[in-house]
């Protein structure tokens, strides 16, 4: 849709960062989540926040001024932060946490 709307050298670099981001979130998530749930989730959420950032603006063809990405980066990371009482939240309540293997040590 966004291909249909919207220039379609923002489309790709949309589509093309998103799997690229979401990808580097899983490979630093996914070793780390077992035994630090918390900590994986804002480091996985850091790491493709940049690659986000720098990598849209890049393939877009967008110019990618050093505040520009400083912002995007800024910005994205505060949302990071409010997800740490959310994830621990999730970690204390959800279903990881009623499996008796999962419980804290």
């Amino acid at each position: 849709m966004s291909y249909l709307i919207a220039d379609p050298r923002i489309a790709v670099a949309s589509g093309v960062t998103y799997l690229c981001s979401e990808a580097a979130d899983m490979a630093v998530y996914t070793p780390l989540q077992r035994r630090w749930f918390v900590p994986a989730v804002f480091a996985s959420g850091c790491v493709a926040i940049v690659v986000d950032s720098v990598l849209f603006l890049h393939l877009a063809g967008l110019p990618a001024g050093m505040a520009a990405v400083a912002g995007l980066v800024l910005g994205k990371f505060w949302v990071q932060l409010a997800a740490i009482p959310v994830a621990w939240s999730l970690r204390r309540t959800g279903p990881v946490a009623a499996r008796p293997e999962a419980a804290p040590a």
